[in-house]
């Protein structure tokens, strides 16, 4: 994400609340975090990445709309960064909102994510919005990356279950079930 000029010791401009910002942050402190993350933007209203963080700040303190506010700016700032279309996605999904949530995780596949959890994810939207074949395809792909996410099958076999395919409803609930016994 790109920003003014960077001066690395700096840590009184935009930059050194950014870095007071991340560690409350990283410590669970949200609103001391949300408070340096606005003076970074009042003193570079063009800094994506203090954007992005303070949105991420709302999100994990379960205020997705104004996470979501951040997040639509850090895009218009930065509209590359897969990250951002990542962390809106799963504010949309939070409140809700699985179709925009999809197509901000396609976004991100589109920029190059290719992980199983944003296969899974966007296959748990899908699923939200009774498109079981498009979330069975998702979660296929997500198995593809990785065959030890037992949420994974959990979730494929649940769609399985609703589209009345009982044998491999059945068999992805015992692969859950193998992986992790909390799924048994």
């Amino acid at each position: 994400m790109e920003s003014s000029k960077f001066n690395f010791f700096d840590l009184e401009g935009a930059h050194g609340y950014l870095f007071r910002a991340a560690a409350h942050h990283n410590l669970n402190q949200y609103q001391q975090a949300i408070e340096n993350y606005d003076e970074a933007i009042l003193l570079d209203p063009h800094f994506a990445w203090a954007y992005y963080n303070r949105g991420s700040a709302y999100s994990v303190s379960g205020r997705y709309q104004l996470a979501i506010d951040d997040f639509n700016q850090a895009i218009t700032l930065d509209h590359k960064s897969i990250d951002i279309y990542l962390q809106r996605g799963f504010a949309y999904y939070q409140l809700g909102q699985f179709q925009r949530s999809i197509e901000d995780y396609s976004i991100s596949i589109g920029l190059g994510l290719s992980s199983a959890e944003i296969y899974d994810k966007r296959g748990a939207a899908y699923h939200n919005l009774g498109q079981l074949e498009d979330a069975i395809a998702d979660y296929d792909k997500a198995v593809s990356l990785d065959p030890t996410l037992s949420k994974v099958y959990l979730n494929r076999g649940l769609a399985y279950s609703q589209l009345g395919k009982h044998t491999e409803s059945e068999k992805d609930k015992a692969r859950a079930c193998a992986l992790d016994n909390q799924h048994c």
